[in-house]
């Protein structure tokens, strides 16, 4: 039963979007091939998965992020794995889950965050660190992953009590994945924070308090929150910034907290506050940067506000301390540091903001750009099956599915077979997690 929570909660996030997009992700012969893509923006560096499951990067790689290559840094995509099916990035490593539920992560790893029990400042050539993986988020210098159970692992520095193992201590890191607790849906990093989401719908947050975005007052003795602190319930999906924090609730209404210099908590104002306000309604997801956020509504409509000094609005204008809207007809995003990616229903990637070390994927006479540019074609699908037959994978569909998977088995095995991510010849919890933690990541 844990798998299903899991599967029907992340499920009931993508309803809300699906409806909304149905119009434009007609069936096609790749539809069904197992992958599709999902994206991810470091700090000067960006990850795209496209469609047969190969996993592609550009920009900065300092840190060895875009693989075993003799490049400081490249403009044009460079191959880094296959067989992939999720994939996050923290400031400057990365974490991607194979087609067999496997996780790997390579990069940054002066803190251990890259989880080989290695001491190396930076592996270049993914590695594997933990297996029945379901999803998997990083942070600054931390990694966390959510296996197949529930099973919450984390590892890399301490030094905030991001871990939440109750240490907050500069020198302490954990080299290997370490289970943490149990009953997890959902899992969030920001630089020195870290979220979760409970099967139950409980968030809870742990880690760097300075600003607040643990959601406790600001303790000027304390400023490490080294457990698990409960700060709400109700919630469907989270984001974590720099400092700052975000929730969707099970009504679609975004609540934001922490810090907020540049406005990026979207209230109107430029104080940062431990108290989350609701600042937007109808959201189906939210991206969070270095100083800025990306919020998608369930209209498809994407929003932006916060820090805009390089262009990372998508404006060419201001700070905004309200949301804007930029772009109609969306389905993914990710913020990066001071870049953003979004995917339009129709697969096209577009990217924004700084391109000091070429993570837009195109050069720029400036070292940023504005307004969102075509970068690559994903060719982005859902899998969950058109068991409509009406060539569309639409909200209905997805409805259908979820009360299969609950148990009021109203559909026939093989109307249903189209989604079978692991191709094991049905549809099983395993496969709906993997392919819904997939689009929502």
């Amino acid at each position: 039963m844990k798998n299903l929570a899991k599967t029907v909660a992340i499920l009931l996030s993508l309803i809300f979007v699906l409806g909304s997009f149905s119009a434009a992700l007609a069936q096609e012969d790749d539809v069904y091939s197992g992958t599709f893509g999902t994206i991810a923006a470091g700090e000067n560096h960006s990850l795209a998965l496209k469609t047969d499951g190969t996993l592609w990067g550009w920009g900065d790689n300092y840190y060895g992020i875009l693989g075993d290559i003799d490049l400081p840094q490249s403009t044009d995509p460079i191959q880094i794995m296959s067989d992939v099916k999720f994939v996050a990035t923290g400031f400057n490593h990365g974490l991607a889950i194979k087609n067999d539920n496997s996780l790997w992560a390579w990069g940054d790893n002066y803190f251990g965050q890259v989880g080989n029990d290695s001491d190396a400042d930076k592996v270049d050539v993914p590695e594997k660190v933990l297996e029945n993986v379901v999803m998997a988020a990083a942070g600054a210098d931390h990694s966390m992953a959510i296996t197949e159970n529930g099973d919450l692992y984390v590892w890399g520095s301490a030094r905030y009590g991001q871990l939440g193992n109750g240490i907050a201590d500069e020198e302490e890191m954990v080299l290997t994945p370490m289970k943490l607790m149990e009953d997890v849906a959902f899992i969030a990093a920001g630089e020195y924070h870290s979220l979760a989401v409970k099967t139950d719908g409980t968030l809870l947050a742990w880690g760097d308090n300075f600003n607040g975005q643990i959601g406790l007052e600001i303790d000027e003795e304390d400023y490490y929150i080294e457990t698990p602190y409960e700060v709400m319930d109700d919630v469907r999906f989270i984001a974590a910034g720099q400092a700052n924090s975000m929730a969707i609730k099970t009504d679609n209404s975004l609540l934001t907290w922490g810090q907020n210099g540049c406005g990026q908590l979207g209230n109107g104002e430029s104080e940062g506050t431990y108290i989350p306000q609701n600042v937007m309604e109808d959201v189906a997801f939210v991206s969070a940067g270095y100083e800025h956020t990306m919020a998608l509504k369930t209209d498809g409509s994407l929003w932006t506000f916060g820090g805009n000094n390089v262009g990372q609005l998508g404006t060419g204008e201001e700070d905004s301390l309200i949301p804007i809207k930029i772009m109609e007809g969306m389905l993914l995003i990710s913020a990066g540091s001071h870049h953003c990616l979004a995917v339009r229903a129709d697969g096209i990637l577009f990217t924004w903001g700084s391109n000091e070390y070429m993570q837009l994927g195109y050069e720029t006479e400036e070292d940023f750009s504005v307004p969102p540019t075509e970068t690559m074609d994903l060719v982005v699908r859902v899998i969950l099956g058109d068991v409509n037959s009406d060539g569309l994978v639409n909200t209905g569909d997805a409805v259908l599915i979820l009360k299969y998977l609950s148990g009021n088995e109203v559909l026939e095995q093989n109307q249903i077979d189209a989604a079978d991510f692991n191709q094991d010849g049905k549809l099983n919890t395993g496969d709906a997690t993997a392919i819904l933690l997939n689009i929502v990541g």
